[in-house]
């Protein structure tokens, strides 16, 4: 027998289910529901190829929907037809902070560093030597950051001097532990046209 609902007519995010032949013509025995990252706003579909991807910026958990839920302002996706609240992660220009654990807000992307690639989070930033496995919030070209500040950017002259990238990150042969790069490793000294070059052991010093 047709449900209740198959005889009233499916409902927006459904279409036609099962039918059967009754005296010569096709009824709808019961109603099928949009899997969840998928709706329809229109009701009475005759099949499931009505039932619309969510959009990049929404989500829907749940089957059988007319609608998909935004992400909070400052979120997107990262694909479509989106099923859970957890796939909604920060735009691009801003980070997830590392404190609290729980975090939910995103941030701006503070002054000097790139956020460029959704999902930046500061949990992701890498220690000095380590490979980033997630996007994080890096130091723009011509800036450099500390490890144990690695949110707080400082601008290099020249900018030649930092790359940009993960703290403590410097320009070749350059002090990643003074500030702005602005010195030469140790074993190396400044050269006339800026770059660091290799003492050699014989040479003299411009005081």
């Amino acid at each position: 027998m047709p449900t209740r609902e198959a005889r009233q007519g499916c409902l927006a995010g459904k279409f036609r289910g099962k039918t059967m032949l009754v005296l010569g013509r096709e009824r709808v025995l019961e109603c099928d529901s949009c899997m969840a990252g998928r709706y329809s706003e229109v009701p009475g579909m005759e099949s499931a190829v009505g039932c619309l991807r969510c959009p990049a910026g929404k989500y829907q958990d749940q089957p059988g929907s007319s609608a998909c839920t935004p992400c909070p302002a400052d979120h997107v996706t990262l694909f479509l037809e989106s099923t859970a609240a957890s796939d909604c992660v920060c735009a691009p220009g801003t980070y997830r902070p590392a404190t609290p654990a729980n975090a939910t807000t995103c941030l701006p992307c503070p002054e000097g560093l790139s956020c460029g690639v959704a999902n930046a989070s500061e949990a992701a930033i890498p220690r000095p030597g380590q490979a980033a496995t997630a996007p994080f919030p890096e130091a723009l070209p011509g800036a450099m950051t500390f490890a144990d500040a690695p949110l707080d950017a400082f601008y290099c002259e020249p900018q030649g001097n930092c790359p940009g990238g993960a703290p403590g990150t410097c320009g070749t042969h350059r002090d990643a532990s003074v500030i702005a790069c602005a010195s030469c490793a140790e074993g190396y000294y400044e050269d006339a046209d800026g770059s660091c070059a290799q003492c050699t052991g014989i040479g003299f010093a411009v005081f």
